[in-house]
Parts: structure tokens; C-alpha cells; sequence
């Protein structure tokens, strides 16, 4: 039982980190295009 509980942990780490990593990165993009002073010529 204790095997089983820790695979399921496993997986639902696993998808909280598929699901907030992106989400990290979009906020990294937004936060990079909001703060940039102006765009590259």
C-alpha cells in the first residue's frame, strides 16, 4: 500500500509540474515583453 500511495504522489507531482512549468514560462514571456523598454530594430 505504502509502494502505491507514494506512485500515485509521483504522479500527481508530476503533473503539477506539467502543469506550472509553462505556466512559469509564460509568465516569464509576459514579464519580458512588459518590462523590455522597447522592441529590437
Amino acid at each position: 500500500m505504502v509502494c502505491f500511495s507514494g506512485f500515485w504522489l509521483g504522479v500527481v507531482v508530476v503533473l503539477a509540474l506539467l502543469t506550472v512549468v509553462p505556466g512559469l514560462g509564460v509568465w516569464l514571456l509576459f514579464a519580458s515583453e512588459l518590462f523590455k523598454p522597447a522592441p529590437p530594430r
